[in-house]
């Protein structure tokens, strides 16, 4: 059994390429590293970590150490900057092997990204994995950046379970190298600002489909009808209301459309997923901040539905619009000196346990 006294976290050197190439090549496995980089991929790894400005550089890599022996390492960059380091890594890539390939993005602005993580095997269950996250947590602070994201696969669920357990919450799926992936994200609770964003805070308790379908409901009237989000809603479990402000005189026929189109976008079975930004870079991506309280942090969470639905929430929803089952539009009224359309709805075929 191995024992140790004492870990410390040290920045990588280009002498740490054997153990970074190790971590990469575990996290993308053996058949897609040999596939994307040939039978040497272990080769192809440690020459692209030796080189600075690419995805698994040692610029990039923290290293745990024991005794100065280095026992684990961690590959981490700034998401915004995925798509520089990638071009540089591929073209390192097709020198090597000649093959030119396109990747699917991993990652997006608005996290330190973990794109790889490894533990010697004889190290594994002492600590080491606990001591590089917290330095990542830090790295994400000192950078600036709100969370800390990664990936794990679906067939993981051990490693799932240890990133849940360190603070790390569900943020979405994504398909990743032809695997299916949670991507999980810890904020990074900044010494000069709140714990927790602060907005929408009387939404953090209601009940995740209905309050799912609010989300699609204003997307599906921005869409059809062209109007503002809803100027106010009560949302319940069982029925719920919405006002939004026209410059039309809303017939049954308009309802009836507006319900078909929140059904169609609740049967696409659309990911419903997080991420935590900055509050100017919700700004530059199209995000409403016109209600943000004066009290809010500068870091915000957006809620996508799909593609279909963006907006700033800190509210529980379900993973995907099926379970949110259908709705029914069941009434509605005009006030025309106000312009308010009041709906009424209701869900049904519900599937959320």
């Amino acid at each position: 059994m191995t024992t140790i006294d004492t870990i410390s976290v040290r920045k990588a050197t280009p002498a740490d390429a054997e153990l970074i190439s190790k971590a990469v090549a575990g996290a993308i496995g053996d058949e897609s590293s040999a596939y994307y980089c040939g039978k040497d991929f272990l080769g192809v790894f440690r020459e692209i970590a030796r080189m600075p400005h690419t995805q698994y550089s040692y610029e990039n890599a923290i290293i745990a150490e024991t005794d100065s022996v280095p026992v684990g390492v961690a590959v981490s960059y700034d998401g915004e900057k995925l798509k520089e380091l990638r071009t540089s890594t591929l073209s390192i890539i097709s020198e090597m092997t000649g093959k030119m390939h396109e990747i699917a993005d991993e990652t997006e602005a608005g996290e330190l990204y973990l794109d790889s993580f490894y533990v010697l095997p004889e190290y594994r269950g002492k600590g080491i994995g606990k001591k590089l996250l917290e330095a990542l947590a830090e790295k994400a602070r000192v950078m600036g950046l709100p969370a800390v994201g990664l990936l794990v696969d679906f067939d993981n669920p051990k490693a799932e379970k240890l990133y849940l357990s360190q603070g790390f919450s569900p943020r979405g799926e994504k398909d990743f190298l032809g695997h299916a992936m949670h991507h999980l994200q810890l904020f990074i609770h900044n010494r000069d600002m709140p714990t927790e964003p602060v907005f929408n805070a009387h939404n953090k308790e209601e009940y995740p489909p209905m309050h799912t379908v609010e989300h699609v409901l204003n997307g599906a009237m921005v869409r059809l009808f062209g109007t503002g989000r809803s100027v106010s809603a009560h949302i319940e479990q069982k029925k719920s209301r919405m006002d939004f402000v026209v410059d039309f005189i809303p017939s049954d026929e308009d309802l009836r459309k507006l319900e078909s189109e929140i059904n169609r976008v609740l049967d696409e079975d659309l990911q419903v997923s997080y991420s935590v930004v900055t509050q100017e870079e919700a700004r530059r991506i199209g995000v409403d901040l016109s209600r943000i309280p004066d009290d809010a942090s500068e870091m915000v969470r957006i809620v996508r539905v799909g593609d279909y639905d963006a907006c700033l929430c800190i509210g529980r929803h379900v993973e995907h619009t099926g379970q949110c089952g259908h709705i029914d539009l069941y009434a509605h009224t005009y006030d025309p000196e106000t312009g308010r359309w009041r709906v009424r709805f209701r869900l049904r075929d519900t599937d959320f346990g």
